[in-house]
């Protein structure tokens, strides 16, 4: 996987993973959500940071409910701790075998 879609939106829809930073849901979103909160739970609200603190942008979901929310959040914390661990291996691979043209 390279990417994260989603539809429908007029924004970009497309966010590489290797420029994710964080996931924030909770209390640590109400600032962001603040307009949905009449219509829509905050355990359902979800923002992903791109970049050093989300300088490449967010992309701020809600979720069909509290359950896919909170199945998002664990994933894609438990991925971006997982890029970062195979970036270094795959830069320790790269430094150790140098390819030559």
């Amino acid at each position: 996987m390279a990417g994260i879609r989603y539809e429908p939106s007029k924004k970009n829809s497309r966010f590489e993973i290797a420029k994710m930073t964080d996931v924030l849901s909770g209390d640590s979103v109400r600032d962001l959500f603040q307009g949905f909160l009449k219509k829509h739970s905050l355990d359902r609200c979800i923002s992903i940071k791109f970049g050093n603190n989300g300088s490449n942008g967010a992309l701020n979901m809600v979720a069909e409910s509290s359950e896919v929310a909170d199945y998002w959040v664990r994933g894609l914390q438990k991925l971006i701790v997982n890029k970062d661990n195979l970036e270094k291996e795959d830069k320790e691979q790269r430094e150790q075998y140098p390819l030559y043209a």
